[in-house]
Order: structure tokens, then C-alpha cells, then sequence
């Protein structure tokens, strides 16, 4: 059907995003709102002896300046954190409980990383307020800092949790130890490999903006401000305030950008909203670009040792890692090194896997989910050990990997650390991958290189992700007598282009016009229940829910119908937006089905009178593993580093294909954050804990002419995990372009015996590299 599913519509969101009609967090104003500022630490450690606020209260326009203390005695609780997925749920393996810390908005005794909040003020301009901010007398005791990851595992590094004594804050181990150890025993063949996946931020290009509100006399609570999930911040604030979730009404609209960085209720979110209900006046905050790389929660960060076991075929028997997590000062999340490891053996027939995963406190900002959430890192691990094997082993690369894919007649196939993957075509997408690369001809490519004094490489990495989330959601549908189909569900765009493809959803499930289809998202208002958009899984979600209103609705539009046309509900068909009775021309179209039910048309039974509506909700995991196989080709300049992409093919298997072109736009973004972790991006601490990149000065983002054109193709395999056979499109870009990069640029770079590099490969880095190697 025109415009519905599998139809390239262009985003209707980008004309009002485009010319300015959009309307974002920092666009709400609110009638006699007053402005916060905060103060943070410019310690990474310290533990604060006194604040004077009496300079900031006497300055111009102040109506407040409140400290930790105060939070404590207006009874307040620390926000909830410590995210631990149930599906793959961290332990420590001595069977200890996991020490969860704390996570207070504002400090109260001891400050764990530089940025850390420990006053507000708020005045009635945010220029008074800035400036009071600046009069606040701090006196800190300094500590000593510790970033680095394995560093904070020493005898002697600095503790930042007193009452646990060490910095390690969880010990799992997952998998078959014994299986493993006897397969690398009886191994012709192992490799090994110790690599860092370095901590980046997620940069969404709209920073952080809140307004907070209270109602005195209802004793109700507004937050506006942009997030992946208003339902989230509901509870979240409901558990702050110690109120009931009905009393908080939380509103995002127009969201510029999110990757996982706006999943959770910053500290400064709350604080407006506390601060409003001091003062009975709302109150607004803005973050500066600086604050972002301050105290936006952090991505990544983690160190892996591996080895892969082979035998004398290049067969793969066994993989076994050892992955550190940074989960910075405090564990807001385990989900990033909870997820990884249940892809450690990616798409490949590995029989056996052992993985310890540890998550340890340093004094730098908390590590939460960013798009793909562990999945790149496991990946860019095995993918790294396969053409570290094949270079040892001697063995084309691209043939190591055919070898030891899960065959088609395997699926569903149960990985060895019994994660499920129930469909996919793996060789074929590598195969693609490698036709549209024209892998056979690089060679040629090389040679013409090599004769304008340039190195090239050619790098291929598979992948596969856990599409999964958190599994509670709802959708709501109502046909409207005036000719709308009123959607409701609790995803939040970012960017996705949900008002696009949802509505292409409708088209196809109910025949209506395009045109017709209006979705609301984002305000806890009339929306009553919802777990935002993550982990690749709005349209997963919103396909499911609304083909069974959809099924419902017409289901009860068919009794209407036959009431109205004084026909046998049997006799009824669906087609095109109309009921008609069969072998008549006897019909009645969705709309007018509606305007009966709502005028209660003679004869129609009461239970078909109303609103012609349909709710659905899901509760359950509904898992999808979105797959794919991604070919890099660079060119290097040896007298300088400067790494070029030439080329760049990517074939992902989203399942069912919705909108090719948001597709495509999910995967060219995800793929460009990849590229820039992988050769610019970089969070870097000194040993004070002070932060290095605190401004795009000096922390490198990838721009227009850093990426080629990006090839795409689609290996349409649609899941059976959910009635639309949707995997998701979020995330793949990001999982497989480190990988597949790197290993183009090792492959560059190996002319010079250079085996091994960290990311990211900046042209600095490459070039001492070579330098070396001469």
C-alpha cells in the first residue's frame, strides 16, 4: 500500500524541524520561572568540610541557595540506579551482594568526580544566578584520584566507597570454565589479545534543559525536559519525592538526540523540580555544552583480555575474556557490561565460552548505556581475535570466518552463553557484504596506492546484537469520527522518525490515508504506561502492539458494520478502510463505523457503543537479534598518520524493513558514531581526575567529510520473535563499524609490522606507530 510498510516516505517531522517549528527542551518557558545554577566540585575527590552560601544569598535577584544538607532534612531519597537486567543479571561469584551506591542530585558529604554538584542557587535571571554561583565559599579536603581502570584495582589506589574498602564493585563469572580450559588444552591453536574500548560521550546535539514545577495546592509535580522515556521519570521523581506517580506529570517533546545518554533522571532534573517546590515557583536550567562533557553520563570504557582456541582446521573451540568496566563514581548502570558478554561468540558456532566481567568505581562520571550498550565492545573483541588468528594461522580472513559461521540449518541456535538467536541468513550477508565491496578486486586497489606513496587496508567484521529492553510497554488506539486514527504509546523519538513510520503502521493495518494518522508520545498526561526507546526497541514495540489494536479494532468495526448494514458479522470483510458486506456493494468505511459507535446508532448493542478503541500492553521480553556483516577500506598517509575511508559497505538484517530510508538514516548515524569512536573520539582524564576534553576543542566528533558515502543493503530476514518479524535498526551501525574499521586499519598498517592499536586510531597515534616499526 502507498505510503505504508516497506515504502521509502520521507520523515514528515523535518519541516518542522527544519524551519524552526520544532520544540525543545530549552523552547518552554514557563510564566514567573526563576533560573538554577550550580556549583560543582573542581575536585575528582574530596570531602567537603563547610559551605558558606551567606555571598551567593546577598547577591542581586537570589531567591534560594541550598546545599546536600538541605536535601537530607526535607526527608528526600537518592534517585534509583543500578540498573541490573534481570535476563542477564550480574553477581558477584563468592555470592556477596553487589554494593549499589547511592546516587544523591546534590553532595552531601564527599565529592567522587570532578562536576559533581554541590550547591544550587536559583535567582530570577540565569545571569544573577550564574554570578551568585560564582560567590559560593566551598572548603574541600582533596583527596587523592584514581581513572584509570585497572589502576583502581590496586593495593593502593584511592577508595572511593569507605563502607566497601575497595574499588571493585561486582565479580561475575558466566559460562563453562572446565569446557573451556579442556578446549584450550586439546587447541592446535591460540590467540590472545588485551584491548581497550575507550570511553566516549554521547554528545546528542541538543544539550540538557529542564523546568521543574510544583503546585502547591495539589501538591502536583511537572517536570519539563527532553528524555528517551517520560514514564521513567515519572516513577523515578515519584521515588525522589516519596509521592504517588499519579502527582508527577513529567513532559518531553521535541528530543534532539539521545544514544542512550537521556535514559535516566539527571541530578540536575531533579534539583529543578526540588527547587520549585521550595520556592512555589518553577524554575528552569540550561545546560552549557561544557556541563554536558561535565556531567553527561559516559559510554563504553572498558579493557578485555581474550583468547580464542582453534584447531588445526581453524575451527573455533572455545573463546574465554576477562572484561574491566569503568562504571565511574557511581553504578548507575550495569547494563553495558551485563549485555557485552552475551554475545561474546557474535554469530559464529563456538561451542564453548567462559567470561569474567567486573565492574569497578573510579573518581570520573558514571558509565551508562550508549547505543549498542556492550554489544560493540564484545564484538570489536572477537572480530580483532579472528584477524589476529587468521594473520597467525595464515589463513585468508574472510575464509576463517565463512568456516565458523552458525549455518542457516542451524537456527534457532542457543550460543554458549545460552542466548537464543532465532533467525538469520549470516553467510549470505557476508556475502553480500563482500560482492558490493568487491572484496576480489582490492588487490588492484592496494597496488594503486601503494604508487601514490599510500598504505590501504581492507577490514570485514560480522555482528550480531541482543535487541532487547526493558519489556514493559503500551500502545492505545482510537478511530475518530472526524477522520483520525489517534495513536498513543510510550516510545520517545529522538530522531527516529516515529511520526513517520508509526504512521505507516496504521496505513497498512487499517487501509486509511496517510495523512490521517496522528501520534502522541512524551507526556505522562495520556500516557500511561511506556519504557521509552532503547536498545533498538520502538518500532519492535509499536509493531506488535498496534497490529493487535488494530486487530481488535476491526474485529469490533466488522459487529458495527454488520448492525449498521443489517448483515452477518461473518459476512463482513476488511479492505482498504471499508467494511463491506461480501458479493455487495454494501460498505461502511472505519471512519463512519466510529461516528456509529459514538452516536450509539439504533439497534448496536451497548458494549459496541462508545469509543471505537483498543489498548494493548506487553510486560514479557520479546528479544530480537538484529545482524550483519560491515567491510571497511581505508587509505593511510604513512608521513602523517591521516587515516582516509575509501569505502564502506554495510549489509544489516533489521528483520521486516518498515521504512528503507529511516532504516538506512538509523544505520548511516549509528555507523558515523562508530567511525568516530573508533578514530576520534575520546573521554581522557588526568591523574587528578581532571577532565581533558571538556569542550569541542578537544574532544574530537566526526564531521561530514571524516566518512564516505556509506553503501547499504538490507538482508530482510524477519524475526519469529514478534508478530511483525521486526529486529531493530538503532544499533547495528554502531556495532559493527569499530570493528570493521580497525581491522582495515591494522591490515594497513601490518606492511609495517604494526599488529596492534588502541582506539582511537588518531592520526598521532598511527603515526608513532610507524614510526616505531621503521
Amino acid at each position: 500500500m502507498q505510503n505504508g510498510i516497506g515504502a521509502g516516505v520521507r520523515r514528515i517531522e523535518d519541516y518542522r524541524l527544519l524551519t524552526g517549528r520544532g520544540r525543545f527542551s530549552d523552547d518552554r518557558s514557563v510564566d514567573g520561572q526563576r533560573y538554577a545554577a550550580f556549583v560543582r566540585s573542581p575536585h575528582a575527590h574530596a570531602e567537603i568540610r563547610h559551605i558558606d552560601l551567606q555571598p551567593a544569598l546577598s547577591a542581586p535577584g537570589v531567591r534560594e541557595a541550598l546545599t546536600g544538607v538541605d536535601y537530607l532534612d526535607d526527608g528526600l531519597n537518592p534517585m534509583p540506579a543500578g540498573g541490573n537486567p534481570k535476563d542477564v543479571e550480574l553477581k558477584n561469584r563468592d555470592g556477596s551482594p553487589i554494593h549499589l551506591t547511592p546516587l544523591y542530585p546534590i553532595v552531601t558529604e564527599k565529592v567522587r568526580h570532578i562536576g559533581e554538584i554541590v550547591a544550587v542557587v536559583i535567582a530570577d535571571t540565569a545571569a544573577q544566578a550564574l554570578d551568585a554561583a560564582e560567590q559560593v565559599v566551598v572548603d574541600y579536603a582533596p583527596l587523592s584520584a584514581v581513572t584509570g581502570i585497572l589502576a583502581s584495582l590496586d593495593d593502593d589506589a584511592p577508595v572511593l566507597w569507605d563502607g566497601l574498602g575497595h574499588n571493585l564493585c561486582v565479580d561475575d563469572v558466566k559460562g563453562d570454565a572446565a569446557a573451556v580450559a579442556a578446549a584450550f588444552e586439546a587447541a592446535a591453536h591460540t590467540v590472545q589479545l588485551e584491548i581497550v574500548n575507550n570511553r566516549v560521550t554521547g554528545v546528542p546535539m541538543e544539550p540538557r534543559a529542564a523546568i521543574g514545577d510544583y503546585d502547591a495546592e495539589t501538591g502536583k509535580i511537572l517536570l519539563l525536559t527532553g528524555s528517551q522515556g517520560v514514564n521513567r521519570f515519572q516513577r523515578e521523581l515519584a521515588h525522589v519525592f516519596n509521592a504517588d506517580p499519579s502527582d508527577i506529570r513529567v513532559v518531553s517533546e521535541d528530543v534532539g538526540g539521545g544514544y542512550g545518554t537521556r535514559n535516566h533522571l539527571y541530578s540536575e532534573f531533579t534539583l529543578v523540580v526540588w527547587a520549585a517546590r521550595r520556592l512555589g515557583l518553577p524554575v528552569k536550567w540550561t545546560a552549557t555544552r561544557s556541563d554536558c562533557f561535565l556531567s553527561d553520563y559516559s559510554g563504553r570504557d572498558l579493557v578485555t583480555k581474550a583468547e580464542l582456541a582453534l584447531d588445526g582446521e581453524g575451527n573455533f573451540l572455545a573463546i574465554r575474556t576477562e572484561n574491566t568496566g569503568n562504571l565511574g563514581s557511581h553504578n548507575v548502570s550495569f547494563v553495558p557490561i551485563a549485555r557485552g558478554p552475551t554475545v561474546t561468540t557474535n554469530l559464529y558456532d563456538i561451542p564453548h565460552a567462559y567470561v569474567v566481567t567486573r565492574g569497578v568505581f573510579t573518581n570520573t562520571a558514571p558509565v551508562t548505556a550508549y547505543r549498542g550498550a556492550g554489544r560493540p565492545e564484545a564484538i570489536f573483541v572477537i572480530e580483532r581475535l579472528i584477524d589476529i588468528a587468521a594473520k597467525e594461522l595464515e589463513i585468508d580472513p574472510v575464509s576463517l570466518r565463512h568456516r565458523n559461521l552458525i549455518p542457516d540449518a542451524a537456527l534457532p541456535y542457543t550460543n554458549a552463553m545460552g542466548v537464543t538467536y532465532d533467525t538469520g541468513k549470516f553467510g549470505h550477508s557476508m556475502d553480500m557484504a563482500l560482492g558490493d565491496a568487491d572484496w576480489d578486486e582490492y588487490p588492484k586497489r592496494r597496488d594503486e596506492s601503494r604508487n601514490r606513496g599510500k598504505l590501504r587496508g581492507i577490514g570485514i567484521a560480522n555482528y550480531i546484537e541482543t535487541a532487547t529492553g526493558w519489556p514493559v510497554e503500551r500502545a492505545e488506539m482510537t478511530i475518530l469520527p472526524d477522520g483520525i486514527v489517534d495513536l498513543v504509546i510510550g516510545t520517545q523519538a529522538s530522531g527516529q522518525g516515529h511520526e513517520t513510520s508509526f504512521a505507516q503502521l496504521a496505513v497498512d493495518f487499517l487501509g486509511v490515508p496517510f495523512d490521517a494518522v496522528r501520534l502522541r508520545t512524551g507526556d505522562t498526561a495520556f500516557v500511561a504506561e511506556g519504557s521509552g526507546s532503547h536498545s533498538s526497541r520502538s518500532m519492535r514495540l509499536a509493531g506488535q502492539l498496534f497490529r493487535q489494536t488494530s486487530d481488535e479494532i476491526i474485529d469490533k468495526g466488522k459487529q458495527i458494520a454488520a448492525h449498521v448494514l443489517e448483515a452477518a458479522a461473518e459476512d463482513i470483510s476488511f479492505t482498504d478502510g471499508r467494511f463491506q458486506v461480501s458479493g455487495t456493494d454494501k460498505a461502511l468505511s472505519l471512519f463512519d463505523a466510529a461516528k456509529a459507535a459514538a452516536d450509539g446508532t439504533t439497534g448496536l448493542p451497548k458494549d459496541l457503543q462508545g469509543v471505537l478503541a483498543a489498548v494493548s500492553d506487553i510486560d514479557v521480553p520479546m528479544p530480537a537479534y538484529p545482524n550483519g556483516c560491515h567491510i571497511a577500506e581505508v587509505e593511510i598517509d604513512p608521513d602523517t598518520g591521516t587515516v582516509e575511508i575509501v569505502r564502506y559497505t554495510g549489509v544489516d538484517d533489521v528483520g521486516r524493513v518498515i521504512n528503507p530510508l529511516l532504516v538506512d538514516g538509523q544505520t548511516q548515524g549509528g555507523l558515523v558514531q562508530g567511525i568516530g569512536q573508533a578514530v576520534l573520539e575520546c573521554c581522557r582524564h588526568d591523574s587528578a581526575g581532571q577532565l581533558l576534553t571538556g569542550s569541542f576543542m578537544d574532544y574530537a566528533m566526526p564531521r561530514a567529510d571524516d566518512v564516505p558515502y556509506f553503501r547499504l543493503l538490507h538482508n530482510e530476514v524477519p524475526s519469529t520473535n514478534n508478530l511483525m518479524g521486526i529486529k531493530g535498526a538503532g544499533e547495528g551501525g554502531t556495532t559493527g563499524a569499530p570493528a570493521a574499521l580497525m581491522n582495515a586499519i591494522l591490515d594497513a598498517l601490518s606492511e609495517y609490522g604494526v599488529a596492534h592499536l588502541d582506539m582511537p586510531a588518531t592520526p598521532e597515534r598511527i603515526w608513532r606507530a610507524l614510526s616505531m616499526a621503521r
